[in-house]
């Protein structure tokens, strides 16, 4: 069963968890689009992607980044250009098992990460995640972090917190990828990701206010560095 509070439902379980990846089947592109994007990832359909860029841009300014390279780096890529064409967000299926996907993401460098009993649940919390992409609002400076916005890895902690018993394997599975560069500069000191209570939607807008303007900052450091 899962728990309510003030009659909203906060557990991820198998409920939902079977909503996610029923909702994730329908937006994810064949096979074949490994060929764009070796990992999975999601982008919202239309021209959110480039739209998203340039409004975040002009409300929090980058040294360095103007409109014009935002559009060439953005609206010229292969996933932007085909998410063009689909309304509501597409998913790209990566190549290869989605474990393996993290992996050769980080190039082995995190070593390798615990092993998971329960791959459904685990499937359900990353394609989560790459949904939550697809919604969110894209916010410049979180690319920063690899994300469109910071506020995808704070949905990603309230799901891996929330796990029904039993699947404490997922969790350190996630903190073995996530812990090392998300989990360590976009949590407050004394919070650990995918541990803890549930974050709310303030604490949520809040944390990612922070986020990006740590990535505004350091890319403020890095023009005046190289003199941009």
């Amino acid at each position: 069963m899962s728990a309510f509070v003030a009659g909203i439902k906060v557990a991820f379980d198998a409920e939902q968890a079977a909503k996610v990846l029923r909702l994730a089947k329908k937006k994810q592109l064949p096979k074949a689009s490994k060929r764009l994007v070796e990992t999975i990832s999601g982008a919202p359909g239309g021209n959110r992607v480039l739209g998203d860029a340039l409004a975040s841009l002009k409300r929090t300014p980058i040294p360095g980044i103007s409109e014009s390279m935002v559009r060439e780096m953005i609206g010229h890529t292969p996933p932007a250009r085909i998410a063009k064409r689909v309304k509501g967000g597409v998913l790209f299926p990566g190549r290869g098992a989605i474990e393996k996907q993290l992996h050769r993401e980080t190039f082995g460098a995190l070593g390798k990460a615990p092993a998971v009993k329960n791959k459904k649940m685990l499937h359900a919390v990353i394609k989560g995640h790459e949904l939550d992409e697809i919604a969110a609002k894209g916010r410049i400076g979180a690319a920063h972090f690899g994300h469109r916005n910071p506020d995808v890895i704070f949905r990603e902690h309230n799901r891996l917190a929330t796990l029904p018993k039993g699947h404490e394997d997922v969790v350190k599975f996630m903190q073995h990828y996530r812990a090392p560069r998300e989990g360590a500069t976009m949590f407050p000191k004394g919070m650990v990701y995918g541990q803890g209570p549930r974050l709310s939607r303030h604490a949520r807008r809040r944390l990612s206010e922070v986020a990006e303007q740590r990535a505004v900052e350091t890319a403020k450091l890095y023009a005046k560095a190289f003199g941009r």
